[in-house]
């Protein structure tokens, strides 16, 4: 497994493929492919004008002459000790968005040219997956904070590390806060006695399949749960209590309705401290509707208020640069 783990790491990793041509302006000195789906032309210039100096051109595949979305400087202290310049700032890269028809090919091919001659081509097999929310690379908009961290319907996307677990829970089975009732509908396949409980608004009832409908139920928001005491020998609390203003309340609650053994899941705080030597916040965690903040011991003991055992797992594991860290918390909680 460790072995598995490294040569997935490196599948991650950019491929470098060094040009090493020099002109009287400068030099193109490498071609970097991001498995991002992002591909730049690394180079120096002495003097750099965006309107008159020449610039070198990209090719891929049956893709001609690529524009640019991004053009920018970079410091390089070894040009400036070089060629002994007063300027820090000497590196040009132009940066590139892999063409949609060469995204999920494993194999293309590549051209550099300087003024129309071609100074350095091969093959490339970055695995290439297309970045998300490509238009924020190089729209001419300001965004403004509610178009990026804002809310909407609920996703159907199911997470294979929650149903795994979920599948071990005893009894019938409460998904709080079901969503779409993408968990609940797998559930239901494979064997087990399971409900949904979602807010009762209008954009979530048309958002929900016609097919799951008729195990999911609507109710206000509003505290007490419309269940008794003891009703459901399980319950699933999957990314809700990061949106709950009162969580104490609903925990009370889920407490009273739940005999057994209860499944949370929540967005991990950990991945700020961790990702702050590499200048990277994690997306999802700031997410408008995102009022509480867990790390692997706060929501340990938050449980614990209310069940004798918590067994805490750690899901969707990721990597950013040498840091390795994952997007979310799991909880077990027996009674």
């Amino acid at each position: 497994m460790v072995y598995l783990f490294a040569a997935l790491l490196r599948l991650r990793e950019m491929s470098r493929y060094p040009i090493e041509f020099q002109s009287a302006e400068g030099a193109i000195d490498y071609l970097e492919v991001d498995a991002c789906g992002i591909i730049r032309i690394h180079s120096w210039y002495r003097e750099f004008d965006k309107d008159q100096s020449v610039q070198p051109s990209l090719r891929l595949d049956g893709e001609r002459d690529l524009q640019p979305i991004n053009q920018f400087r970079v410091q390089r202290a070894d040009v400036k000790e070089a060629i002994s310049s007063q300027a820090d700032f000497h590196g040009i890269v132009f940066e590139y968005l892999c063409p949609e028809s060469l995204e999920g090919v494993n194999d293309r091919s590549y051209s550099v040219y300087w003024d129309g001659e071609c100074i350095a081509s091969g093959k490339d097999s970055t695995v290439i997956t297309a970045p998300s929310y490509p238009y924020l690379l190089n729209d001419e908009r300001v965004f403004h904070r509610d178009w990026i961290y804002c809310s909407g319907l609920p996703v159907n996307y199911l997470n294979q590390e929650v149903l795994s677990l979920a599948q071990s829970l005893p009894g019938s089975i409460l998904d709080l806060g079901c969503g779409t009732g993408g968990l609940l509908d797998a559930l239901r396949t494979s064997g087990k006695e399971c409900t949904g409980l979602e807010l009762d608004r209008p954009e979530i009832r048309k958002s929900i399949p016609e097919s799951r409908s008729e195990f999911i139920d609507f109710y206000s928001g509003s505290m007490p749960l419309p269940f008794e005491n003891d009703s459901f020998k399980s319950v699933v609390l999957s990314e809700v209590l990061e949106h709950i203003l009162e969580p104490e309340a609903v925990m009370a609650e889920v407490a009273r309705i739940c005999k057994d053994s209860l499944l949370v899941t929540v967005p991990d705080l950990s991945g700020v401290p961790l990702n702050h030597k590499n200048g990277v916040v994690p997306w999802h965690l700031l997410e408008s509707t995102h009022v509480n903040f867990f790390n692997a011991r706060s929501l340990e003991v938050f449980l614990g208020k209310w069940f004798s055992k918590v067994e805490l797992f750690r899901i969707g594991q990721t990597q950013t640069n040498d840091t390795q860290w994952w997007g979310g918390l799991m909880a077990l909680a027996k009674k």
